[in-house]
């Protein structure tokens, strides 16, 4: 039985090809950064649209560069911060005074 499971396998394993409209090449990555550059809302599926490619594509280039930054994580990080609050102030006790309380204090 430990004969049978030392038996190499005849059929060799295929090698690993990258596609070729996936591969990130700085042909690719510098069209996608100038127009990163020239409109900073403008979206990654417009981008992709633009240059005829996948938007995950034009999203990984952007996503991978730092000095970019999605305009909707931009806008939901605006949207999160809290605006600092003033502190809430106890109301101010008036004195009791005839007029305050519409009757006389003294009889």
């Amino acid at each position: 039985l430990d004969s049978d499971r030392n038996i190499n396998s005849a059929a060799k394993q295929k090698k690993h090809h990258q596609r070729s409209d996936v591969v990130r090449t700085p042909e690719f990555v510098q069209p996608v950064q100038d127009i990163a550059n020239d409109g900073p809302s403008k979206s990654t599926r417009a981008i992709a649209k633009q240059l005829e490619v996948a938007d995950s594509n034009s999203t990984l280039v952007l996503h991978e560069d730092p000095r970019y930054q999605l305009y909707m994580i931009r806008r939901g990080e605006l949207m999160s911060h809290k605006k600092p609050c003033l502190p809430v102030q106890a109301p101010v006790e008036q004195a009791q005074t005839p007029r305050a309380t519409g009757r006389a204090l003294f009889r």
